[in-house]
């Protein structure tokens, strides 16, 4: 029994004749576009010619010997054909090409003229205009000659013309160049040349700033955080930039262009720079080292590659083809081969994979327009030959987001930590029961503040100890004896000042520690120990019961007995024990002397 299958037969030659007519369609309508190869009328040059009317009027040859020049263009019409349909654009010729123009000046457009190419990169370019009268003249312009050697010191490659209203004029040319033959010709006013250059210049001051300030935010919070993602996007901002320094003609006009070294490598150094660092960044960024080993190792292969064909190009161990096709090849590698974990990631909720999709997006429309200008599939124009620059600004601007969003990460995990960490000292100094501060705690806290201490500003630390507490637990239990204490921690702090310190240090044992003393240190210690005193005169309350205790106190001064704190709790701790052998419920300041159990006054029992 034979089965039906949507690819069988039938449907089977459907599709192919489905994806013939895709292919064949376009190619058919291009070449019914297409002008013939008879020669063109002669272009009227007035003040309303457009670029595209210019281009239709061009006829090219291609295909020419390596060595042609003017000089030694075959004579005659044969091998002439029109430009094709994209205007201002002849796509990738690994050959020489000569350009054929002729036109006759509209009455009353006679003057001065400028005749453009805007394109700073082509390599190579020989011109020549035959005008009334067998007057010739001749100009070679190119990236690869000096700039010092044109005409017009300009950005894009310029010549002035002086033509005659009603006059015929040909222009023939030679170009050669190592990328794609891009060939935006027009004839404009000289006032009309500057403006534009004007606004060429302009747009591009806009982007480099935009991209320098780019690179200085990398930079410092590069410094300041130590992670290498600002690194790798510094080095991609700054191959960027340089790369669409040179590859605009602003490289060339202000900066190298005398050293030919610098005419030939700049522009593919720059690429290859922020292709290679494009491989680290989104490395770092999407953590692959952790989520894909196996794909962070083949990025920072990819990456390693890319820096010895630097190296080796800009030492001349490779030619320009060469790093060419290595940058060609491998410029679409990092969204290729991090797309799908970006998309994994972000699917999860990675604000960073997110941002990283939405720049990829911009980047890779743009690089698509780009990709098909090369190749010779688009006009010429200010979109099309500005989409890479506008897409890549764009995708580092979202890169600058992620970065952002990376940093503001750290600085919550940071902060966190820090919390954290003060939560657990905050644990580690702070007693469970009452919420005072422990041992540990209060010698954080009372150091520091008796090594400034001074005889105009005295420091009293008195030592607490309960009396009669023991009988609380025996006959109430534990929970009663930890009522007792907290309410007890409440009196103490009630009744200094919210700057004192209040300790317990242990058991039924509490520290105070004041500095708010009257100008006679010891009477003012004396009176603040009365008042302590007194937070056990009124009885605590347990569900009904009075239960009624009492304290002996004893306290030292600093600086008068000692500035360090456990050698004034020893004195303040001798003078309790004293005040307790004498009958307990007084206070007394510890000696400042050598027996540490001596008194230094009479105990003052509470009244």
């Amino acid at each position: 029994m034979i089965r039906w299958h949507p690819w069988g037969p039938i449907a089977g030659r459907r599709a192919l004749l489905a994806l013939l007519l895709a292919v064949l369609l376009p190619w058919c309508a291009v070449q019914a576009a297409a002008p013939d190869a008879h020669p063109a009328p002669a272009l009227v040059l007035g003040p309303q010619t457009s670029a595209a009317e210019l281009w239709q009027a061009l006829r090219v040859r291609t295909g020419l010997p390596g060595g042609t020049h003017l000089a030694n263009l075959p004579a005659g019409l044969d091998g002439w054909r029109a430009a094709p349909p994209t205007t201002g654009n002849l796509g990738p010729q690994r050959q020489a090409v000569a350009l054929r123009l002729d036109w006759v000046v509209a009455a009353g457009s006679g003057g001065d003229w400028m005749l453009e190419i805007d394109y700073p990169s082509l390599d190579h370019i020989e011109l020549q205009l035959l005008g009334p009268g067998g007057r010739m003249q001749r100009w070679t312009l190119g990236d690869a000659h000096p700039f010092s050697q044109r005409t017009v010191a300009s950005r894009a490659f310029a010549v002035p013309l002086e033509l005659q209203a009603g006059q015929t004029y040909q222009l023939l040319g030679v170009v050669r160049t190592t990328g794609s033959m891009i060939l935006p010709i027009r004839l404009v006013r000289p006032e009309a040349f500057r403006m534009d250059e004007s606004r060429a210049v302009l747009l591009q001051g806009w982007l480099g700033g935009s991209l320098f300030c780019l690179l200085v935010y990398a930079l410092s919070l590069g410094r300041a955080l130590r992670e290498p993602a600002h690194l790798w996007f510094a080095l991609n901002v700054l191959g960027t930039g340089l790369f669409f320094f040179s590859y605009e003609g602003l490289g060339m006009q202000h900066v190298w262009g005398e050293v030919a070294w610098a005419r030939d490598k700049i522009t593919m150094l720059a690429a290859l720079l922020g292709l290679g660092s494009a491989f680290l960044y989104v490395d770092a960024v999407l953590d692959l080292a952790r989520h894909s080993p196996w794909l962070s190792r083949t990025m920072r292969g990819l990456a390693l590659l890319l820096a010895a064909a630097l190296v080796l190009f800009a030492l001349g161990g490779i030619d320009y083809r060469t790093a060419y096709l290595a940058n060609v090849v491998l410029s679409p590698a990092p969204l290729i081969l991090a797309l799908p974990m970006a998309w994994r990631l972000a699917q999860a909720g990675d604000r960073v994979a997110r941002t990283l999709l939405v720049g990829w997006a911009v980047f890779g429309a743009c690089a698509l327009c780009f990709t098909l200008l090369q190749r010779g599939l688009l006009p010429m124009g200010f979109w099309t030959g500005h989409a890479f620059q506008f897409g890549t600004l764009v995708e580092l601007m979202t890169w600058m987001a992620v970065l952002g969003s990376r940093t503001r990460a750290s600085h919550l995990a940071g902060v966190l930590a820090v919390r954290e960490r003060d939560l657990l000292a905050t644990i580690a100094q702070t007693d469970a029961l009452t919420g005072l501060l422990n041992r540990r705690g209060l010698q954080a806290v009372a150091e520091p503040l008796l090594a400034r201490c001074d005889t105009r500003r005295v420091h009293a630390v008195y030592l607490i100890d309960l009396d009669r507490f023991k009988p609380i637990n025996d006959q109430h239990g534990h929970d009663a004896g930890d009522m007792v204490l907290r309410s007890l921690a409440d009196r103490l702090k009630a009744a200094v000042h919210p700057d004192d310190l209040v300790a317990r240090i242990g058991g039924d044992e509490f520290v105070v520690m004041t500095a708010r003393l009257d100008r006679d240190a010891d009477a003012g210690a004396r009176a603040l120990g009365q008042r302590l005193l007194q937070t056990v005169a009124r009885p605590f309350d347990l569900d009904g019961h009075a239960l009624d205790l009492g304290m002996t106190v004893g306290y030292a001064l600093a600086p008068h007995d000692g500035r360090v704190l456990g050698d004034l709790l020893k004195r303040a701790d001798a003078a309790m024990y004293a005040g307790k052998l004498a009958g307990r419920g007084g206070v007394r300041r510890g000696a400042a002397s050598a027996g540490m159990a001596v008194e230094h006054h009479d105990a003052e029992p509470a009244h």
